[in-house]
């Protein structure tokens, strides 16, 4: 709980600093896909790292061993599920943004 207060003060540090606070519920939510936005990139960079070490803990450092490879193969496919359920997360908050005139 002191974590999430400490991270939510750290977010809105710029908005108090500047003077930027949100005069509307517009602005609200603006400000809060924007952050939901860098958090799905962020989360596609690491699900595309996930997805290319599968491949190459399967295929290339352990290409011998059998259980290495289903290993490699198994976090290889939970990387493409990652990527797959990012991208539609990314579509979500886009038709959200899209249909509250945010664009």
């Amino acid at each position: 709980m002191q974590y999430t207060i400490l991270f939510f003060l750290l977010l809105t540090m710029p908005m108090v600093v500047y003077g930027a606070t949100p005069r509307n519920f517009a602005e609200v939510v603006t400000f809060i896909l924007g952050y939901v936005r860098l958090l799905i990139a962020l989360l596609f960079g690491v699900t595309f790292v996930v997805f290319i070490w599968g491949l190459t803990k399967a295929w290339i450092l352990n290409g011998d061993s059998p259980e290495s490879i289903e290993k490699g193969q198994q976090m290889a496919l939970w990387g493409i599920i990652g990527l797959a359920v990012m991208a539609s997360m990314w579509g979500i908050i886009s038709l959200i943004r899209s249909s509250a005139g945010l664009q």
